[in-house]
Order: C-alpha cells, then structure tokens, then sequence
C-alpha cells in the first residue's frame, strides 16, 4: 500500500506526463514512464 505523499506524488507525475503527451503525442514513451516509476515506488 501507498503511503499518502506517494500517491501524492503520483498523481503530480502522472499530470505532468499527460502534459508531456499532449505536446510530444508520445502515448507509448509515457505509459512506460508511468509504469516503470510505479514499479520503482512499489
């Protein structure tokens, strides 16, 4: 489980990644940047 400040900060990443896609159009690149912090966090 999530401590609060991580999904904190999860939420702030995930936000800026999709401001990334929409001026990159990388959908690929940000998943996988998505998934690989999430899976560094876990």
């Amino acid at each position: 489980v999530m401590k609060k400040e991580q999904k904190d900060w999860l939420i702030l990443e995930i936000g800026r990644l999709k401001e990334a896609l929409d001026i990159y159009g990388d959908h690929r690149v940000g998943c996988e940047a998505i998934f690989y912090k999430m899976y560094v966090w876990i």
